[in-house]
C-alpha cells in the first residue's frame, strides 16, 4: 500500500504541476464507479483531497473568502474522508498519524467554513453562528477513533476543542 500511495502521490503532483487537477479527479471518479473497493482508491483520494485543499488555499489567498472556495474545501473534506475510510472501518491497518493529520485538517477547515475570525483562540471567545458543522463533527469522530490508540494529550485537547466549537 505504501508503493501505491507513493505512485498516486506522484501522479497527482504531476497533474498539479500541469494544472490539471480536474483530470485527476475525473480519473479517480471513474475508478470509483468501476470498483468502489479497489485498494488504490484510498491513496488516490487522499492525494486528490490534498491537491484540492492546496488549490483552495491558493484561491483564498488570491481572491479572499467566497462560497466557491468554501465549496472547494468541502470537496477536499469528501476526499480526505474517502482516503481514510478503509482505516476507520477496519479494512486496512490503522495509521494513527495519518488519521490524526486528517482530523487536524478537518478541525482547521471548520474555522474557515464557519467564518471563525483569526483572532479567536477558543470556543469560549467565539459566539458566531455555526454554518457548517460537518467538518467539526467528522474531526470529533476521527479523534474519538484514535484517542485510545495514542498516548498524545494533544489528541485529547483537539477533541475537546472540536466538541467545544460544536457546543457539545
Amino acid at each position: 500500500s505504501d508503493k501505491i500511495t507513493a505512485a498516486w502521490g506522484l501522479r497527482i503532483r504531476a497533474y498539479q504541476d500541469l494544472g490539471k487537477i480536474d483530470e485527476a479527479i475525473t480519473q479517480l471518479e471513474s475508478q470509483i464507479a468501476k470498483d468502489p473497493n479497489a485498494k488504490n482508491i484510498s491513496a488516490a483520494a487522499s492525494a486528490i483531497g490534498r491537491a484540492i485543499d492546496v488549490r483552495a488555499i491558493e484561491s483564498l489567498k488570491a481572491k479572499g473568502p467566497s462560497p466557491a472556495i468554501d465549496a472547494q474545501f468541502q470537496r477536499a473534506v469528501k476526499y480526505y474522508l474517502l482516503g481514510i475510510a478503509p482505516q476507520i472501518d477496519g479494512r486496512e491497518a490503522m495509521r494513527v498519524d495519518a488519521v490524526e493529520a486528517i482530523a487536524d485538517r478537518l478541525f482547521a477547515l471548520g474555522f474557515q467554513l464557519n467564518a471563525v475570525p483569526e483572532t479567536v483562540t477558543s470556543f469560549v471567545d467565539w459566539n458566531g453562528k455555526r454554518k457548517d458543522t460537518n467538518t467539526w463533527t467528522e474531526a470529533v469522530r476521527l479523534y474519538k477513533t484514535i484517542v485510545d490508540l495514542t498516548p498524545s494529550y494533544r489528541t485529547l485537547i483537539h477533541l475537546a476543542q472540536a466538541q467545544g466549537f460544536l457546543g457539545l
